[in-house]
C-alpha cells in the first residue's frame, strides 16, 4: 500500500504538471464544469473517503484505491492509516469467512 500511495502521488504530479497543466476555463475565466466533473463531484460527495476506503479492498484494487485517495484527498499519513486499517479488517473478514466455510464443509461431508 505504501508503494501504491507514493507511486500514485508521482502519477498525480506528472498528470497535473506535464500532461494536463492548468484548469480548463470558459471564455469569461470561470472554471469549466463538464458532465464528467459533475459526476465525480457527486460520487465524492455521496460516498466520500469512507466509501473509497471500503471499496478499495472489496471491489477496487489497492493501487486504484490509493490513486483515488491521493488524487482527491492528498497524500497524508491518516489516509495511509485508514487504508491499513481497512486492509486488516478485510483480511480478518476473509479469514473468518474462510474458516467458517472450511468448518462447515468438514462437518457436513
Amino acid at each position: 500500500m505504501l508503494v501504491s500511495l507514493y507511486l500514485s502521488q508521482f502519477i498525480v504530479f506528472v498528470w497535473d504538471r506535464y500532461l494536463f497543466p492548468g484548469i480548463k476555463t470558459s471564455e469569461n475565466g470561470k472554471p469549466l464544469f463538464t458532465r464528467r466533473k459533475r459526476r465525480l463531484v457527486r460520487i465524492k460527495m455521496r460516498y466520500g473517503l469512507p466509501g473509497i476506503v471500503i471499496l478499495t479492498h472489496s471491489v477496487l484494487s489497492i493501487p486504484v484505491g490509493a490513486f483515488l485517495i491521493t488524487r482527491y484527498y492528498g497524500n497524508r499519513l491518516k489516509y495511509f492509516i485508514l487504508l491499513l486499517a481497512a486492509q486488516v479488517t478485510w483480511s480478518l473478514i476473509y479469514t473468518v469467512f474462510y474458516m467458517y466455510v472450511q468448518y462447515w464443509i468438514n462437518n457436513t461431508f
